[in-house]
């Protein structure tokens, strides 16, 4: 941004995130895995060589993808690898893109939701999150009402906007 002598304030980065919220755990987990289970391979298939503008029926489902040199696949390649920097096979890769296109899954409590969070924005950066709900309608009312206010207490989230516009709500200063 200041290389286009912008302030860099006006840039705000905003992540993908899917929250499972549950009365307990147990409760989130059991959301998460029916969510997950609905997916079949096809359509994550499907999802994914759409957005990579790729037919990847050409690849074998258990041929690792890291290391992928097509270019298509070159913008994708951090949704290739497993948190512990392995790499996931295709199958893998189609089926967690299915599920959620890409996108984390803060699975858990409010409270726990709002520590994942957390979490994520301390150790990514950023300014905030884009929700994908898991079911409509329910889910962003969901978290509206039970992790909005937990952020709030935290400091985290606004409890008052001015403004109409996004770009207005956006650039607005805390304080």
């Amino acid at each position: 941004m200041a290389e286009l002598g912008r302030p860099a304030a006006h840039c705000k980065i905003l992540f993908g995130a899917q929250p499972i919220i549950g009365e307990s755990e147990g409760e989130a987990r059991e959301k998460q895995e029916q969510h997950n289970a609905l997916v079949p391979l096809e359509g994550g298939m499907t999802i994914l060589s759409a957005h990579a503008d790729y037919d990847l029926s050409k690849i074998d489902l258990d041929a690792p993808m890291a290391e992928r040199t097509e270019p298509e696949l070159q913008r994708l390649k951090t949704r290739f690898r497993k948190p512990s920097g392995e790499s996931m096979t295709l199958r893998e890769v189609a089926q967690r893109h299915g599920q959620s296109v890409g996108l984390p899954q803060f699975v858990g409590t409010p409270g726990s939701v709002a520590d994942q969070m957390e979490a994520f924005l301390r150790t990514a950066g950023g300014d905030g999150f884009m929700l994908s709900p898991i079911y409509c309608p329910g889910a962003i009312e969901e978290f509206v009402d039970l992790v909005v206010p937990e952020l709030q207490r935290r400091g985290l989230v606004r409890r008052e906007y001015r403004g109409r516009t996004m770009r207005d709500l956006l650039r607005q200063e805390d304080g």
